[in-house]
């Protein structure tokens, strides 16, 4: 056999090992079943196929941070059936801001109640609240209410007529309670843990301090943040309620002290934000209309008779709260 002959049978016989290959590491994997793939490394261990262009990816990991709004007072004067417009032009602005808050919070006085309140008068006022705050519901934005001393005292109509309105009207956006919506309760989001407290007096009562006290304790480690929110603050700061905290003061300080994040209080339409006895305290401000409040001297400088409420930003690792002046 001639050489020139012998070359081309080794030349043809390298194309078809060629195509061979080519059969092998390209045209074969389409006739794969799609699955789970060993890795080169290690063989014994399956990864997800490749998403979205990416080998092995895991995607990003989740954003965690959100925003609450947190305000009260907004009743006019006692009796009033009306809601104030400072108090409806604030719910339209947290409706309509971007990015929305996943929540608000109403630290009572939500109503004008009085000793002279009937039921009828006091379901008026319930409906003129709901009118008021709907834009929230039709925004997606969730609503916890804490009742005030406005919403739920002052005689023996109040307190069923507050019961009776929230047991029916309830917005959380899918948002998981513990407790009673229309009384004490707790719920969370994000790792955050929130505990409403039912304070339209200064006493709360053995079962609401014990129960309190179990939730406190309980989310001791598990949490990132645990945040308390009361009409009735833990401190007496103004000089128009000189006496109002809650009792016994002592007794809760010390469930709290070390434990939770922030207290939230109301009532004395101030602003004011400070460590005490262990404890940061915040003073929701108001955003009704009418009336100059002023500090006890310890607590903080001259009076405030402007509308307000505040923004809380919750983070990763971090949470800031901001006072929106109106």
């Amino acid at each position: 056999m001639k050489a020139s002959k012998i070359i081309n049978i080794i030349i043809s016989l390298l194309a078809l090992a060629a195509l061979v290959l080519v059969v092998i590491y390209v045209i074969a994997p389409f006739f794969e079943k799609p699955g789970k793939q060993a890795t080169k490394d290690d063989p014994k261990s399956l990864v997800e196929p490749a998403k979205n262009g990416l080998k092995n990816s895991t995607g990003q990991p989740e954003d965690k941070s959100f925003s609450f709004v947190i305000l009260s007072d907004s009743n006019g004067g006692a009796g009033n059936v009306s809601q104030s417009v400072e108090f409806t032009n604030t719910i339209q602005e947290v409706a309509a801001v971007d990015p929305r808050p996943a929540f608000v919070i109403h630290a009572g006085d939500m109503i004008a109640g009085s000793s002279s309140t009937s039921r009828t008068l006091a379901g008026k006022m319930w409906s003129e609240f709901y009118v008021t705050v709907s834009p929230l519901e039709k925004n997606n934005i969730a609503f916890f209410p804490s009742a005030g001393n406005h919403d739920a005292s002052f005689n023996k109509t109040l307190p069923l007529a507050y019961r009776e309105f929230w047991d029916e009207q309830q917005n959380i956006q899918g948002i998981i309670i513990d407790g009673s919506y229309s009384s004490y309760y707790s719920f969370e989001i994000q790792n955050s843990k929130f505990i409403v407290l039912y304070a339209p007096k200064v006493s709360l009562g053995a079962e609401q301090i014990n129960w309190l006290k179990n939730e406190v304790n309980e989310a001791q480690g598990q949490y990132d943040n645990i945040f308390v929110i009361s009409h009735i603050p833990l401190t007496a700061v103004s000089t128009y309620h000189p006496n109002d905290q809650l009792a016994s003061s002592s007794r809760i300080k010390n469930i709290l002290r070390g434990k939770i994040t922030a207290f939230f209080g109301a009532h004395h339409n101030l602003y004011y934000d400070f460590e005490e006895d262990g404890i940061r305290q915040i003073g929701t401000g108001r955003v009704g209309s009418g009336g100059s409040y002023k500090f006890k001297a310890q607590y903080g400088q001259g009076s405030q008779s402007y509308n307000s409420y505040l923004r809380v930003e919750v983070g990763e690792s971090d949470w800031q709260v901001e006072q929106v002046i109106k």
